[in-house]
Formats: structure tokens, sequence, C-alpha cells
């Protein structure tokens, strides 16, 4: 990618295998305006996952940050740490993006419409099935949203799988929680700090990225949308 760095990619990522690559060939192929940047954070990984990377180590297409284990949150946060630039990309270790996935999010950023803001998401083997954004119940049960309009708009939370956000707002709210170790509360906690903070959530229905899910994940069909 041509250009000054705008975004810096942060891909935690522990014993995620084969997805790991196939995440960052996917980032680094898919078409985009924005300058970037990827770093992964190996966090304790045991299988060899990054060793695949190392061609795009050795070109200096991607950066990769070992660690012993910090957990997610923490992991999260030190790429965020690391980074040097305006804005800053979340992706779990088995996201897969499409061409111009960072153009229409990191627009709505330049553009103060949001300070944080999350791609539709589905999952890779059942395309059908697509999360607008998330939100919680009464028992604080993680509940993907089913879509609300065309544009984008304001959700409660966004997903830490995918997610696009000024590195400002990140470091205002002082990133993740670092008691939180897995995946699903540290979403919630974020989200809740930067609304209170004054920070706007946002979800743009247009992009859509997939993602493989772990089977107690559920997202709502588009017949309930």
């Amino acid at each position: 990618m041509n250009g000054t760095p705008r975004v810096t990619v942060i891909i935690p990522a522990k014993n995620e295998g084969p997805h790991l690559a196939q995440t960052v060939a996917g980032v680094l192929k898919a078409q985009t305006a924005v300058p970037f940047t990827v770093l992964v954070v190996d966090d304790g990984s045991t299988d060899g996952g990054t060793d695949a990377l190392a061609p795009y180590r050795e070109s200096g297409q991607v950066a990769v940050h070992r660690t012993s284990g910090l957990g997610l949150a923490n992991a999260r946060n030190l790429g965020a740490t690391l980074a040097a630039t305006p804005y800053l990309v979340f992706l779990d270790g088995h996201v897969f993006v499409h061409d111009h996935w960072l153009d229409p999010l990191i627009a709505l950023l330049e553009a103060g419409t949001a300070d944080a803001v999350c791609p539709a998401v589905y999952a890779h083997n059942r395309p059908r099935r697509v999360g607008f954004g998330v939100t919680f119940d009464g028992r604080l049960r993680y509940t993907w949203l089913p879509r609300q309009g065309t544009g984008p708009y304001a959700v409660p939370v966004i997903p830490g799988c995918a997610f696009a956000i000024k590195t400002a707002a990140f470091r205002a709210v002082r990133g993740c929680n670092e008691r939180f170790r897995t995946w699903g509360f540290t979403d919630i906690e974020l989200s809740l700090k930067l609304w209170l903070f004054g920070f706007r959530l946002f979800v743009h229905p247009g992009c859509a990225w997939a993602m493989c899910f772990a089977p107690a994940i559920r997202i709502p069909s588009r017949r309930n949308t």
C-alpha cells in the first residue's frame, strides 16, 4: 500500500492455525484507497500459525509482535500502544474482508460522523446470517442485531472481531479492560465506555466482512431483518 499509513490493522491471534494466514493474505490482497500497515500480536500461540507469515514479514508488509500470553484485551491494547496512525482497525485472526473494505469505514471516521464503526458481519459458511452490530439482553447475553436501515446508523455495541476506531478515542477510554481475557464482555465494556465518554458508535450496513464463528454465536437471519 503506497503512501503514509493512516490505519494500523491490529490482528490479535492465539492458535488461529491456517485462518491467520488467510486473514492476513486477504487484507493485503483486498483493494482499498486507504494506506495501512498490519500488526499481528501473536499472543502466546503454540500452533506455529505465524510461521506462514514469514514472507510478509520479510517483505515489510506485516509486523509480528510476540507475547507470552497476555489475553485478548491486553493483546488489543498492546497493538494500539505500538500503533502510530490516527486510526485503528481490529480484526480477529479468522475474519475475511472484501475489496474496498476499509474505505467506507474510515470515511465515516474522517468525516466525524462516528468515532468507532463496525461493518456488518456474517458467518463465512452461512452468508445469509448477518449481524449488524451487537446489543445485550437483561442477562448480559451477547446478541447480534438485525438490519435497521440502509445507511450508517448508531448501535449500542461494536463487535470486537471487526471494527475501526479513532486512535485518540481508543486511548481516551484506556482501551479494553485488562481483566477480560476472552471474547465477549470486552466488546460490551469497551462500547459502554465509549458511549459514556461521548463517543459515537456506528455500523455501516453496506460494508460486510465474513467470519468463522464459534457455534455458540447466533446471528439473526435476513428473513428477520
